[in-house]
């Protein structure tokens, strides 16, 4: 996983912990228990998923290069002895066609080399009596034909793994974005009924959202402003945020909502910020929060119009 997909598999860990450890209060709710194992379920093909993302193929390279080894030993043995019979009987075709120098045994490629043991295997297996004088024992066409097996089993797991690391990553990005998807559009609103009967228990689970450990993430806060009463966007209102020291304000920036009621800052400084969300025949939210390194706070806030 990259950073960012494990800054958010962690932050997706921490929600899981956070609702398991206080099941009792919405076990109850079968809307919540089926978002909850939805969540579950998604963490769980996400471990299994980088499992196979980490598959070693180093380790799998370097077998193959020892069965090849192995092979090119046997092979070079076996050339010999064909020759050394093609010589006695003075075939110069059959000399030619097996006349192949050990090193250059060894620089033929992968691609090519399963080619080559099959002439020499077939050959030796319809000639195996009259190359015995020669050397060729039934013991070491045995053990030939084992090492052919283990090569080839070999010669195409590298390629296999890197074809299963590459699905792998792809489906990590996709289980990523279908967590996320859980979590913003199903667990988020779901959880805010308990915002003020178990006050503590949304807090706790608010915290365990903030993605931490994200050093791409250059977003420090964002939201959304919508009326209280009727859930619609607040277009153009104004979200300042301040900044103080020993009771002097030391920053201050200011923005306005899209028409959808969005807004963010980014790159603001750590430490204790004010919050302040003003926007016309509304009453003024003032909220202090926490920006923390490499983190991004989320913050959405319902308006209430000023009662006339």
């Amino acid at each position: 996983m990259t950073n960012k997909e494990l800054a958010h598999y962690s932050m997706g860990l921490k929600t899981e912990s956070t609702l398991n450890k206080d099941i009792k209060i919405w076990k109850a709710d079968k809307i919540m228990g089926t978002y909850v194992l939805e969540l579950q379920t998604v963490l769980t093909e996400i471990k299994v998923t980088n499992i196979k993302q980490k598959t070693p193929i180093k380790g799998i390279t370097l077998e193959k290069s020892m069965y090849r080894n192995k092979l090119n030993t046997s092979t070079e043995i076996i050339l010999n002895i064909i020759c050394s019979y093609a010589s006695s009987i003075g075939n110069a075709e059959l000399y030619q066609q097996f006349d192949i120098p050990d090193s250059s045994v060894k620089r033929i490629k992968d691609a090519q080399f399963p080619m080559l043991v099959l002439d020499i295997t077939n050959y030796i297996t319809i000639n195996k009596d009259v190359l015995k004088p020669f050397g060729l024992t039934d013991e070491l066409i045995k053990k030939y034909q084992a090492e052919t097996v283990n090569y080839n089993n070999y010669l195409i797991k590298p390629t296999q793994a890197k074809g299963e690391i590459a699905e792998a990553t792809q489906k990590i990005k996709s289980l990523i974005k279908k967590m996320m998807e859980i979590l913003t559009t199903k667990l988020d609103k779901a959880m805010k009924q308990y915002s003020e009967t178990y006050p503590d228990f949304y807090g706790d689970y608010v915290e365990s959202r903030y993605i931490y450990d994200l050093p791409t993430h250059h977003l420090s806060l964002k939201g959304t402003i919508v009326d209280a009463d009727t859930g619609l966007p607040l277009y153009f209102a104004k979200v300042t945020v301040k900044k103080y020291k020993a009771g002097t304000e030391t920053a201050s920036k200011v923005k306005s909502t899209s028409k959808k009621g969005n807004y963010e800052f980014k790159a603001l400084e750590v430490g204790l910020w004010t919050v302040i969300v003003e926007n016309n025949f509304y009453e003024p939210f003032i909220i202090e929060i926490d920006i923390l390194p490499d983190t991004m706070y989320k913050l959405d806030i319902k308006l209430k119009k000023i009662k006339t």
